[in-house]
């Protein structure tokens, strides 16, 4: 709404000008329309008038239209409009509105066009300058924004050179290095303007230039004081790895802006992220104390109290957004699982009970089945389950809930009927293929589980987890080596250090007998996760190469990991000639 009054009090103006500079060229009082003799000679004053108060009329009309069509919301047509008729007139008015409303709109071509027309009628206008500097840097044509920047800064050496750099995300480094060239010799002309020491920091930063960096963001609080700057110094010392001197600025920058929102929010994210949730806790409850409609914030001081187990703390302060029917969901669920932790079952079931599509319907769902089980209410959870789906039809994760409560309880086959179910409904769903195809494969549907995983590899060509589950189901059954060998190396690629796709690399490779190359991945699989699945791959290739004690001593982890592993038990009974 504000930037269609914004552009709707421009048209007016605009109009108005024009309005009078038609009235003010009326060469006659009289309104009668010219006759307009077709055998005249063009050069004759009557026809040239004529054609004046033509265009005159048509100028009029395009700016009503292109006022129209901002009212409408319509601005591409508003901007065209706009531009065509600065192309016309040469018009200042008409070329500002222009670019106005390309650059709003991201067309930065048109931005800087209409600002070029602009700036031969003002050239000396500040506004006008910084609109085709802006253009220009958007556009990546530097001396161009050097040029108007340069002039920005001469009719106005105090000018803020962040609107600017606001969006460099396009930007490549040699970009972005050419334009802190360009902003740093600027400092060194407009030392005492800090916009520039700012944007100068910024740009290194982005360049990861930490130590330029540091030094030009001091030079901008030693001029000004701002809370970009002290959350930019903060963000450069983090990046440095000097996270002490980081609080400290940010805490400094709280002596100088008291309880500033963004100062406290930024603190509280970085000790959090620390794993000094405790530390973040007080300054969220001075900042509260006086602020306490803020109930985003009392949010987040809820589930730092809950990382920094305040759990009585995180209490009190979930009732009161529950009561002020506020951030319900949130505090359902975590007021749930307070109960449960303190053994009251049933009002935590009353909690998650209460929660409605979320992000934390799903997770109050199945903690709630996982409750019932635990009581060993198989029945009722069924029960809650099909209740669900009919109340929220619309939820398929919560078919993958189903299929686990039934292959809990040793029903596969009926887990495996229950996604299908599923996924009548939601044909493309990548959860539900991804489920169905693992639960395929135990009960010999091959065909399925390639049906499921290409399908889910055709929705997400970069899908790791289908990639190396369709690679290693290939592998594990002896069958498509190459294309197996393929599909794996790719999630490898993807996700270099998750270990289960190094076992499913040693393990097509043994397939294909490179056994060399087989240990080699399956070392570096079991190395970083010695679980019992991979020591019975490991274990089984070395004993195969002749190295038994190597392979005895693998086995041996794996059992540690799991007793009863049955993949374990089949794997040394093989080997070892058992039956």
């Amino acid at each position: 709404m504000l930037v269609k009054q914004t552009l709707m009090l421009a048209s007016y103006t605009l109009l108005s000008v024009l309005v009078a500079s038609c009235a003010g060229q009326e060469v006659a009082t009289d309104t009668t329309p010219p006759v307009t003799d077709q055998t005249t000679p063009a050069t004759q004053p009557e026809q040239s008038l004529s054609a004046k108060q033509s265009l005159d009329g048509q100028t009029i009309y395009s700016v009503l239209t292109a006022e129209m069509a901002i009212d409408r919301g319509e601005y591409p047509l508003a901007g065209s409009l706009y531009y065509h008729l600065a192309e016309e007139t040469r018009d200042a008015g008409a070329a500002k509105k222009a670019a106005n409303i390309a650059q709003m709109l991201g067309d930065m071509k048109a931005a800087k066009a209409a600002s070029e027309i602009w700036l031969e009628s003002e050239p000396d206008d500040v506004q006008a300058n910084q609109s085709a500097t802006l253009a220009s840097i958007r556009l990546g044509e530097l001396d161009d924004a050097k040029k108007y920047l340069e002039r920005t800064l001469a009719l106005n050496p105090k000018s803020s050179a962040g609107v600017f750099l606001s969006d460099t995300s396009a930007f490549n480094d040699d970009d972005l290095r050419s334009l802190q060239q360009l902003i740093t010799s600027l400092t060194e002309q407009y030392s005492d303007n800090a916009s520039l020491w700012f944007s100068d920091a910024e740009l290194k930063y982005h360049l990861n230039n930490t130590t330029g960096a540091l030094e030009s963001i001091n030079h901008s609080l030693k001029l000004q004081n701002t809370i970009d700057a002290y959350l930019l110094k903060a963000q450069i010392l983090f990046r440095d790895q000097q996270d002490k001197k980081a609080i400290a600025t940010l805490d400094q920058a709280l002596k100088a802006f008291p309880l500033e929102r963004r100062i406290v929010v930024y603190k509280t994210q970085q000790l959090s992220r620390l794993g000094r949730p405790a530390d973040a806790i007080p300054t969220l409850q001075d900042y509260l104390e006086q602020n306490t409609d803020d109930e985003p914030l009392m949010a987040l001081l809820a589930r730092i109290a809950i990382d920094a187990n305040e759990p009585e703390l995180a209490r009190s302060l979930y009732q009161t957004l529950e009561q002020n029917n506020t951030f319900t969901n949130e505090a359902h669920y975590y007021l749930a699982h307070l109960d449960e932790n303190n053994g009251d079952i049933q009002s935590a079931m009353q909690h998650l009970k209460r929660i409605t599509p979320s992000e934390y319907y799903i997770p109050a769902v199945s903690q709630q089945v996982q409750i019932l089980m635990t009581e060993q209410k198989v029945d009722d959870a069924q029960s809650l389950l099909d209740q669900q789906l009919k109340t929220y039809p619309d939820q398929p994760a919560l078919y993958n809930i189903y299929a686990g409560l039934l292959s809990q309880n040793g029903a596969n086959s009926e887990a495996f009927d229950k996604l299908t179910e599923g996924l009548k409904q939601f044909p493309e769903n990548i959860e539900l293929l991804y489920s169905r195809a693992l639960f395929a494969e135990p009960l010999g549907k091959l065909d399925i589980v390639e049906q499921d995983l290409l399908k889910v590899i055709e929705l997400e060509p970069d899908n790791a987890s289908a990639l190396n589950a369709l690679g290693y189901t290939w592998a594990d059954h002896n069958m498509k080596l190459d294309q197996a060998l393929t599909m794996i190396e790719k999630a490898h690629q993807l996700n270099p250090d998750d270990a289960a796709t190094m076992d499913s690399l040693g393990w097509v490779h043994y397939r294909m007998g490179n056994t060399e190359q087989a240990i080699k991945y399956l070392s570096q699989a079991f190395s970083k996760s010695p679980n019992h699945e991979i020591a019975a791959h490991l274990g089984e290739v070395l004993y195969k190469s002749g190295q038994i004690e190597e392979a005895e001593n693998v086995w041996k982890k794996g059992y540690e990991d799991n007793p009863d592993s049955t993949i374990l038990n089949d794997t040394v009974r093989r080997m070892k000639g058992h039956s």
